[in-house]
C-alpha cells in the first residue's frame, strides 16, 4: 500500500485499484474521441448536403475542418495518455525510485 501526499491528508492507495482507475480514464478518453468523431461526421454530412455554390457552404466547410482538427487533437491526447500509462507500467521501478529519491532529498532540507 502506498500513500498519496499530494492532498491535504495522506490517503491510502492500493496498487490493485489503479487498473480500475485507468479503465475509467480510458473509457472516458474513448468516449471523447467518439464524440469528436461523431461531430466531425455530422459536420461533413451537413456540408455535403449543400451545393458548393450555396451561401452556407463555406461556413459548413469551415465547421467540418474545425471538427476534424478537434477530432485529431482528441486522438493525439488519448494516444499520449496511453503512451504515458504504458511507460509507467513498464518502468514502475524507475518511477518509484525517483519518487523515493525526491522524498529523501526534500526531507534533508
Amino acid at each position: 500500500m502506498t500513500f498519496r501526499h499530494d492532498t491535504a491528508c495522506a490517503v491510502p492507495q492500493s496498487r490493485w485499484r489503479t487498473p480500475a482507475i485507468r479503465a475509467v480514464g480510458r473509457s472516458q478518453a474513448l468516449h471523447n474521441v467518439r464524440t469528436r468523431l461523431d461531430a466531425w461526421r455530422a459536420a461533413v454530412r451537413h456540408r455535403d448536403r449543400l451545393t458548393s455554390d450555396s451561401i452556407g457552404w463555406q461556413d459548413a466547410d469551415d465547421e467540418a475542418r474545425e471538427a476534424a482538427k478537434a477530432f485529431h487533437a482528441e486522438v493525439a491526447q488519448a494516444s499520449a495518455r496511453y503512451a504515458e500509462e504504458e511507460f509507467q507500467n513498464e518502468h514502475a521501478w524507475s518511477i518509484e525510485s525517483e519518487r523515493s529519491a525526491v522524498e529523501a532529498s526534500s526531507g534533508n532540507h
